[in-house]
């Protein structure tokens, strides 16, 4: 039956509706309000008397007209410089008085999409919340956009995107033209046009605030410690009487496919590492219904089984690579690259891309093992059972996220108990040939970019016409079934005879106990309810670098590198 898949759970059969969409978490106060603003309200006591309330725009660097390139960014900078009920450096001021810093606590980001602005909010006074929400609702509609702002905004941008120049920015502006080809997001980006942050016209930024900043494009985020109906009291009662002053239409943000494989080799001054990465250019999965989530499983297993089998291959000192690694990254709110890379060593260039593309197409010819799925089904379980017993103290920023997603792509927002039954019901009818036929959208040969990153000493290293033959060859090895490098063997083999406490100590103000072993070392416990049925630790050893003489001293410098690269 179309849309159907039967399995066998234990002695009962039981259906799943692929095409079925997944409620929204029944714990979470959802609405819309008449002038089209969505909002989210969630209570959580982690931390406690805290807020954080976000405010989401549909409105990046992408909706600017050709004259306002940069001006996203620049509105973004400009709300917080007065509005009708808190003019000039009111918002600022009273943050202030409470206890709240830029950047920590209030802060904003500006996106090619998006512009999100973040309060972190004290809920020990009832005030507090609303004075945060009201300020959230002048921002959305009630900016002053004054001149005096304007000049002054306008130096702080143009020293931003002063820091910004470097090597990171040289490479991404070279790359960019190429992911986003034949689309306006190869012709916009956040921090925007140098000459147009000097010269545009204070018409042309407010054009865009009043184009862009209205409430069909926003919601309101807020998750804390606070009552969820006092809030939306609050929601509907600064926001309700926004209303839009455009209704432009959102720009495309498909990108055409490439018809062939772009090839590029950059090289800079400052690049130290030689790199190549494959993007394979794909729709961007969205998880809206069963099918949705059964899908970003299988891809989530390659993902995983693939890094593994990876990382294994490089115990092997032989091995002309320094590094590998797969993984997958949203380009657009519609697309996203399934990639996979290496870091060469630099007299081994083309030796190390034959082996990491020999590896790939070792899956292609043999799949995955039973073995190696049953490991992912059992990791997932864990991971849904530990966030079952840490709900009540997952961090409101992480629940902050999910619901941003839920508004901006339509992402399933269930809660850990109703996903771990979806999850459970799912994992069983995921099967290594799902695995092996989503494992060939990593190969898009119309469709991708294959980038070769190198520092500006080496040069003419791989042509496009050497790689396609690499690749030719390489399809044409008849390669065998994976057998891990890693050893199923313990560790430490040895019993550890411990050390004996000589000394004990509590610090009852933090709540915590210190234990001296015998052996010198010293332990502190303490006790928290941040995460519940888990426990962290770290060691740490005095010393450091300057205590190195001046022949060791750039050895030592490396050393933490080396140990976090090494293996045991």
């Amino acid at each position: 039956v179309i849309g159907l898949l039967v399995f066998q759970s234990t002695s009962q059969a039981t259906e799943i509706d692929l095409d079925q969409k997944i409620p929204l978490y029944k714990e979470i106060t959802y609405g819309k309000l008449e002038n089209g603003l969505t909002y989210y309200i969630k209570k959580n006591s982690s931390p406690k008397e805290k807020a954080t309330i976000h405010l989401i725009v549909k409105a990046g660097s992408l909706m600017e007209d050709d004259d306002q390139l940069g001006l996203a960014h620049l509105i973004e900078h400009m709300v917080f410089n007065g509005t009708k009920n808190f003019p000039k450096n009111e918002i600022d001021k009273y943050f202030n008085s409470i206890g709240l810093s830029i950047g920590a606590d209030f802060n904003a980001f500006t996106g090619y999409e998006t512009t999100v602005y973040k309060f972190n909010i004290p809920t020990e006074k009832k005030e507090f919340i609303e004075k945060g929400i009201h300020i959230l609702s002048e921002i959305s509609n009630f900016a002053n956009l004054d001149d005096e702002s304007f000049d002054k905004e306008r130096k702080i941008v143009e020293e931003e995107w002063r820091t910004d120049l470097g090597k990171d920015k040289r490479l991404f502006d070279e790359i960019k033209k190429y992911y986003y080809l034949n689309s306006k997001f190869s012709k916009r980006t956040p921090i925007g046009d140098i000459n147009i942050i000097r010269n545009f016209s204070y018409e042309t930024a407010i054009r865009f605030y009043n184009d862009w900043y209205r409430p069909d494009l926003m919601a309101v985020i807020a998750v804390g410690d606070f009552d969820s109906k006092y809030v939306e009291s609050l929601i509907k009662k600064f926001f309700s009487n926004i209303k839009a002053k455009g209704n432009r239409s959102s720009p495309e943000a498909t990108i055409p496919k490439y018809n062939k494989t772009i090839f590029l080799t950059l090289a800079d001054p400052e690049q130290k590492e030689s790199l190549i990465i494959i993007d394979n250019k794909n729709k961007k999965l969205k998880l809206e219904t069963i099918k949705d989530v059964k899908n970003s499983y299988i891809r989530n297993f390659c993902l995983s089984i693939i890094q593994k089998r990876l990382s294994s291959s490089l115990q092997d000192k032989k091995t002309p690579l320094i590094d590998a690694f797969i993984w997958n990254f949203d380009l657009t709110s519609e697309n996203e690259f399934y990639s996979y890379g290496a870091f060469l060593k630099e007299k081994e260039i083309k030796e190390g891309i034959d082996f990491l593309l020999a590896e790939l197409e070792r899956v292609k010819q043999n799949g995955f093992l039973p073995k190696e799925l049953e490991i992912e089904k059992k990791d997932t379980i864990s991971l849904h059972e530990q966030s079952i017993k840490s709900e009540k103290t997952e961090k409101s920023d992480s629940l902050v996220a999910e619901y941003t997603r839920n508004f901006l792509e339509n992402e399933f927002v269930s809660g850990p108990k109703e996903e771990y039954k979806i999850v459970k019901k799912l994992l069983p009818t995921i099967t290594v040939s799902d695995l092996n036929n989503h494992f060939l959208n990593w190969f898009k040969y119309d469709d991708r970019i294959v980038s070769i990153l190198l520092p500006e000493k080496i040069k003419d290293v791989i042509s496009e016409k050497e790689f396609i033959n690499i690749e030719k060859k390489v399809k044409k090895y008849k390669l065998s079934q994976f057998k891990s490098l890693y050893k199923d063997e313990l560790l430490i083999k040895d019993d550890l005879p411990g050390s004996k406490i000589i000394f004990t100590k509590k610090y009852p103000s933090i709540n915590t106990r210190e234990f001296r072993l015998e052996n010198g070392i010293r332990v502190f416990l303490k006790p928290t309810k941040n995460e519940e049925k888990s426990f962290t630790f770290e060691a740490i050893s005095m010393g450091g670098y300057s205590h190195a003489n001046l022949i060791d001293l750039q050895s030592a410098k490396i050393l933490n590198d080396v140990i976090l690269e090494s293996s045991l």
